[in-house]
């Protein structure tokens, strides 16, 4: 991406897909408009796909097949920065989560990577003894 850009990309863009850190400030109407109770402090993973929540496929609590997700480092600017702001639409769709403090960083960003692979295999049914083939450019 960083050599030779990418068809999803909105330029100029910080990239970053991936993302796990601090909040080092809460905007003045963050926590009356999305119902939370973020500070200063608290350790967080954001959502890599963000979906748009409006959508039939999102009311339908499928925000996974959602057809007008955006993405962090692509549409947003990502962690590739010391700092970052947390888009709105993130916080709309609950997708500021908390890092357990037996969580480190680098677990909390690989979560969604991760969480991809377990939603397939539950998706599927893959059970022990299965035969699978596992392919794909990612981790």
């Amino acid at each position: 991406i960083l050599h030779n850009g990418h068809q999803n990309l909105t330029p100029p863009r910080t990239i970053g897909h991936e993302i796990a850190g601090d909040i080092v400030e809460v905007g003045a109407d963050v926590n009356s408009s999305y119902g939370s109770d973020w500070a200063e402090g608290d350790r967080v993973q954001v959502i890599a796909a963000v979906p748009c929540g409006e959508c039939h496929e999102c009311r339908k609590g499928w925000m996974a097949v959602c057809q007008n997700q955006t993405s962090m480092g692509y549409q947003y600017d990502g962690g590739f920065a010391e700092y970052m702001i947390v888009p709105r639409q993130v916080l709309k769709v609950d997708g500021l989560n908390r890092i357990p403090d037996n969580v480190g960083y680098d677990e909390a960003s690989a979560a969604e990577p991760f969480a991809c692979a377990i939603n397939a295999q539950d998706l599927l049914g893959i059970e022990e003894g299965d035969t699978v083939v596992v392919f794909g450019a990612g981790p």
